[in-house]
């Protein structure tokens, strides 16, 4: 089964500090998961090569949120640190 990926941009700012995710195509952003596309391996690996933003899958995804529920920092600060949140 292909494994597909979010991809959250790092650069943009939302209000709330809430992530971003792109669109469909790389059409702009969203706030809202339900709006966000979902791409394949070779371009979650272009966009993690950049640093400007990270592709994470589902289950990653879903472990930030747990991380983030108890952390005391930022959803920002916490994402920065996405070299210790690649598998």
């Amino acid at each position: 089964m292909d494994e597909y990926y979010y991809k959250i941009c790092l650069e943009q700012k939302s209000s709330g500090d809430t992530l971003l995710f792109w669109k469909p195509k790389g059409n702009g952003y969203t706030r809202f998961l339900d709006e966000a596309g979902l791409y394949d391996k070779k371009s979650a690996d272009e966009t993690n090569k950049r640093g400007r933003d990270i592709a994470l899958t589902e289950k990653q995804l879903s472990e930030i949120a747990e991380i983030y529920t108890v952390a005391d920092c930022s959803m920002t600060e916490l994402l920065n640190k996405k070299e210790e949140l690649k598998e």
